[in-house]
Order: C-alpha cells, then sequence, then structure tokens
C-alpha cells in the first residue's frame, strides 16, 4: 500500500517542484514524461508484489 501511494503521489510532487523552476510550455512536456514513467513504475511494482 505504501508503495502504491509512493507510486501515485510522486509525479505530483516532482511536477510541482519543476512548475515551480520551469516555463509552463516545459511542465506540459515533462508531466506526459513524468505520467509515463510513474505508469510503467507501477506496472512493475503491481508484478513485484503479486510474486
Amino acid at each position: 500500500m505504501l508503495a502504491f501511494s509512493g507510486g501515485v503521489l510522486t509525479p505530483f510532487i516532482g511536477v510541482g517542484l519543476i512548475g515551480g523552476y520551469t516555463l509552463p510550455k516545459q511542465v506540459r512536456s515533462y508531466k506526459i514524461y513524468l505520467k509515463k514513467i510513474s505508469g510503467l513504475v507501477l506496472i512493475f511494482f503491481g508484478l513485484w508484489i503479486m510474486i
């Protein structure tokens, strides 16, 4: 459960930190990038927990 909540919250924290230091256009591209990474991480966590 902790790993799942960490995987869900990490992209929001990352976007918040990046948003504070970059332009809005760059943030949009980073959001897509972070969503893809967090999705893959959640899939791997799910498979790892099942095994």
